[in-house]
């Protein structure tokens, strides 16, 4: 598993939708599916940006779920 299903995961687990992290993160939308969807892996900064959103740690999007 990777990052990705970390994102789906954190964000289903408190019932947000991609729209509202996305806007909590203050990314596009379809930038948040594709880190989501594991098309594209989200920079350092904007990974920040989404464990924010997330009230997660950095280290909680990056490490795979085991």
């Amino acid at each position: 598993m990777g990052y990705y299903n970390n994102l789906k995961k954190m964000r289903e687990a408190q019932n947000l939708s991609q729209t509202q992290i996305s806007k909590m993160a203050g990314i596009g939308l379809r930038t948040y599916q594709r880190y989501e969807s594991g098309e594209r892996l989200p920079d350092v900064i904007t990974g920040l940006k989404i464990a924010k959103a997330l009230d997660v740690d950095l280290k909680d999007i990056y490490t795979p779920l085991l």
